[in-house]
């Protein structure tokens, strides 16, 4: 697994001189720190971790939201890794696989919900909202706040969503 800061430090909790800038500006948190050791000691249970990146955890409303880069498909084994995840770290985990493209991302956060339609909305203030469809409000299951928390965290947006119809 490709990580942000050196495997040796991940294992042993204590940072080189290179890595430990990323901490201390905020960059990276324990808790991004603790998640990527329970990854590295899942490796051997789920060999498709070792193609993956770690890219970020986010933290919302006690669910753990953990981003991966993958080049393999991590589909077969992502509820077992979360439940892995969930047990070891006693909170939720949901793995999302990062992508670029943030309409793939809302995608996976308002699962088992289907987006129906996304659009950009420009405020007066400059900043950028993001109006997104979804066919049932009720099966978004971490719930339209958690959505909007992480996608605030991750990207800088604000997200409303609506039921289509």
């Amino acid at each position: 697994m490709r990580l942000p800061v050196c495997e040796f430090d991940v294992k042993t909790g204590t940072l080189c001189p290179k890595c430990e800038p990323l901490v201390s500006s905020g960059a990276l948190s324990s808790e991004d720190l603790r998640v990527m050791r329970e990854l590295l000691d899942s490796e051997p249970q789920f060999p498709q971790l070792k193609a993956a990146e770690y890219v970020r955890t986010i933290r919302a409303g006690g669910i753990f939201f953990v981003f991966l880069r993958t080049h393999s498909d991590l589909k077969p084994v992502k509820s077992r890794l979360e439940r892995q995840l969930s047990s070891r770290m006693a909170a939720q985990v949901n793995v999302v696989e990062y992508a670029g493209n943030i309409n793939a991302l809302l995608e996976q956060l308002v699962r088992p919900a289907r987006v129906t339609g996304i659009s950009r909305v420009w405020l007066p203030d400059g900043t950028e909202q993001l109006l997104v469809k979804v066919d049932r409000m009720s099966s978004v299951m971490i719930g339209v706040d958690r959505v909007n928390d992480v996608v605030k965290a991750l990207r800088g947006v604000e997200v409303v969503i609506e039921e289509a119809g």
